[in-house]
């Protein structure tokens, strides 16, 4: 669905694509998938083990669970609130590895940088719990 949306998705495992736009996206319990294409997109992701898929300049407030963030090189950078590193995953795509990644502490939050690239920025977070284990 293109344009600026605002989704309200129930409990369940719900499966959210968006095309370009600013996109307000909420979703309920359960294991979701979203997919918010470019755009200034917030996504409040509920309890569940949800992945969430950033192509835009995201803000993604991340629930409880086992959530899992995919990132990519020149998709956009997110900006990620409540990412616990014990238990939710960063995947890479595009052909990034860990290795080609940069972790660095910005204040109290992470940055995550392919080259000159800002992939995310993960809020009061500290960089030495971002390790290789972080990514799935």
């Amino acid at each position: 669905v293109g344009g600026n949306n605002t989704i309200y998705a129930g409990e369940g495992a719900n499966n959210i694509l968006t095309g370009a736009g600013d996109d307000l996206i909420y979703v309920g319990a359960g294991n979701d998938f979203i997919r918010a294409g470019a755009g200034r997109n917030t996504i409040y992701a509920g309890e569940g083990n949800n992945t969430i898929a950033s192509s835009g300049n995201d803000l993604i407030y991340i629930g409880s669970g086992r959530d899992r963030l995919q990132l990519g090189r020149g998709t956009g950078e997110a900006t990620v609130i409540t990412f616990n590193s014990a238990n939710d995953r960063i995947a890479l795509g595009g052909g990034l590895r860990f290795s080609d990644l940069t972790i660095a502490q910005n204040g109290g939050d992470t940055t995550i940088s392919a080259g000159t690239d800002v992939l995310a920025t993960l809020k009061f977070v500290q960089a030495s719990s971002i390790t290789s284990s972080a990514f799935a």
